[in-house]
C-alpha cells in the first residue's frame, strides 16, 4: 500500500475506498459464482459486471469523503481544535453517504424508493453518520497527518 500513500492526501481516500469497496463486492461476486457452481445453477450474467461496478463506486464514495475532508478539515480544526475534527469526520461521512443515497433516492423504485424516501431511513442513516463520523474524527487527524 506503499504506492497510495505517495498519492496527495485528497487522493488516498479514493484509492482506499476503491480497493475496499471493490474487494468486498469481488469477494462476494465469487462467493456466489461458487454457490451457483455448487448448487448446479447459471451464474447469472450481471454478476460479473458488479466487480468492476464495485471498484467504480468505491473511488468515487472514497474521493467524495477524500474532498470533503480536505476542503473542511483545515478551517475547522483551526478554528474549533478537537470539536473541528469531529465536525469535519461527520461532514465527511455525510458527504459520502448521501453521494450514494442520493442517485438512490432519485433512481429506485417500488420498495426501496419507499423506503429511502420515509422519515426512518433518515433518522438512522443520520445516527449512523454520527457513529461514523465520530470514527473518523479520531482516525482521520492521525492519517492526515502522515
Amino acid at each position: 500500500m506503499d504506492f497510495i500513500e505517495r498519492l496527495p492526501p485528497w487522493a488516498r481516500p479514493a484509492a482506499y475506498g476503491g480497493i475496499y469497496i471493490g474487494s468486498v463486492v469481488a469477494l462476494r461476486a465469487i462467493g456466489a459464482i461458487i454457490g451457483a457452481y455448487l448448487r448446479a445453477k447459471p451464474v447469472p450474467a450481471g454478476m460479473l459486471l458488479l466487480v468492476p461496478a464495485g471498484f467504480v463506486v468505491g473511488i468515487y464514495v472514497g474521493a467524495v469523503g477524500g474532498l470533503t475532508f480536505s476542503l473542511v478539515r483545515p478551517a475547522l480544526a483551526r478554528g474549533l481544535g478537537r470539536i473541528g475534527d469531529l465536525l469535519a469526520g461527520i461532514l465527511c461521512t455525510y458527504a459520502y453517504m448521501l453521494s450514494v443515497v442520493v442517485p438512490l433516492a432519485i433512481w429506485a423504485d417500488g420498495e426501496e424508493r419507499a423506503m429511502i424516501h420515509g422519515p426512518a431511513f433518515w433518522v438512522i442513516s443520520g445516527g449512523i453518520g454520527l457513529v461514523i463520523g465520530g470514527v473518523f474524527a479520531k482516525i482521520l487527524p492521525r492519517v492526515s497527518a502522515k
